[in-house]
């Protein structure tokens, strides 16, 4: 596989592939990966007809967004495996939501340990309530707001 930098130009291709899913997570929307490409060294290829997102530290970690799309992810994730395997490190997917680890349980079961980390969760606000700031929940936020 051949992975490439996240550019403007590949807008297109990534949302493509994000209308294909049905996801509420920030990460599933080309500015987010855009934004963050450099910081997380994002880098993408596309593979059995799904969009792999690589992340790669300097320290040598390397890890892959579940892959994207609305085909079938098994040879995606086999591709992903070679992959790894060829550079001598562990295959870790994130990004994975219930539904990704509902699959994974059926058609790899046993070959994955789906670890939640709260940490890097998304966060849900109720927009009546986040608009009218009401409540011992958003005080702070209304503070921040009202603050000069």
């Amino acid at each position: 596989m051949e992975f490439h930098p996240i550019r403007e130009e590949d807008k297109q291709v990534f949302d493509s592939y994000f209308s294909q899913i049905d996801s509420r997570s920030c990460d599933m929307c080309f500015s987010t990966m855009f934004l963050w490409g450099d910081h997380y060294n994002l880098t993408w290829t596309e593979a059995k007809d799904m969009l792999i997102v690589k992340s790669e530290s300097e320290e040598g970690w390397i890890g892959f967004y579940f892959p994207i799309g609305s085909a079938d992810p098994t040879e995606a994730i086999r591709a992903i495996e070679k992959y790894c395997m060829e550079r001598d490190v562990p295959v870790r997917l994130f990004g994975v939501m219930k539904e990704h680890e509902e699959w994974l349980n059926e058609h790899m079961p046993g070959q994955f340990t789906v670890t939640y980390n709260p940490d890097v969760a998304d966060y849900v606000y109720d927009r009546k309530k986040l608009v009218a700031l009401s409540g011992k929940k958003y005080h702070s936020k209304k503070k921040q707001a009202t603050k000069k």
